[in-house]
C-alpha cells in the first residue's frame, strides 16, 4: 500500500514539473486577434508581410475547403467558414532553435491560423515561449524574439 502511494505521489510531482515550464512562460498561450480586414485581404496582408518581417511561409492548408468538402457544420448549422493554416518560419530563428535543441522541431514553423466566422476574420497562434518553455527552459531567450516576430506578423496582417 505504501509503494502504490509513493508511486503516485512520484506520478504527481512528475507531472507537476513538466507542466511548470508551460505555465510559467506567460499567461495568454492562445493569441487570437479580431482582424479589421475581411478573410481575403487577411490572408494577402500575411503573406506579403511575412517577407518584410524577415520570415517565409513554408506551407499551407485550405482548412475551410478540406472541412466544407466533408460537409462540416459549425454549432447551430452554419457552414466552415474560409480558414486557412500557416507554417511561419523565421529562418534564423528556427535554425538557432534547432541547433539548441531539435526538439523545437514540434514548434517551428509556428503555425498561424487565419478563419472567418460570422462577419469577423481571425488571426490566431499559439505563442512559442508558451510552448518552447516547455520542452526546455534555455529555449526561452530565443523563443521571446520569435515571440516578437510572430507578434508583429500578425499585428501587420490584421491591420493594427
Amino acid at each position: 500500500m505504501h509503494q502504490r502511494l509513493t508511486l503516485a505521489g512520484t506520478v504527481v510531482t512528475l507531472l507537476a514539473l513538466v507542466a511548470a515550464p508551460a505555465a510559467s512562460a506567460g499567461p495568454a498561450v492562445f493569441v487570437q486577434r479580431v482582424s479589421s480586414r475581411d478573410f481575403h485581404h487577411t490572408v494577402a496582408s500575411l503573406e506579403r508581410a511575412a517577407g518584410s518581417h524577415g520570415m517565409r511561409i513554408a506551407g499551407w492548408l485550405d482548412q475551410g475547403q478540406a472541412l466544407s468538402i466533408a460537409g462540416t457544420r459549425l454549432k447551430g448549422g452554419a457552414r466552415v467558414g474560409a480558414a486557412r493554416g500557416f507554417l511561419i518560419q523565421a529562418p534564423k530563428l528556427d535554425r538557432k532553435l534547432m541547433l539548441l535543441n531539435p526538439a523545437t522541431g514540434a514548434v517551428v514553423p509556428v503555425r498561424v491560423f487565419v478563419w472567418k466566422l460570422g462577419r469577423h476574420t481571425y488571426v490566431g497562434y499559439y505563442r512559442p515561449t508558451a510552448l518552447l518553455a516547455g520542452i526546455s527552459p534555455h529555449l526561452v531567450p530565443a523563443a521571446r524574439a520569435l515571440d516578437r516576430r510572430i507578434r508583429a506578423l500578425v499585428q501587420a496582417a490584421t491591420g493594427g
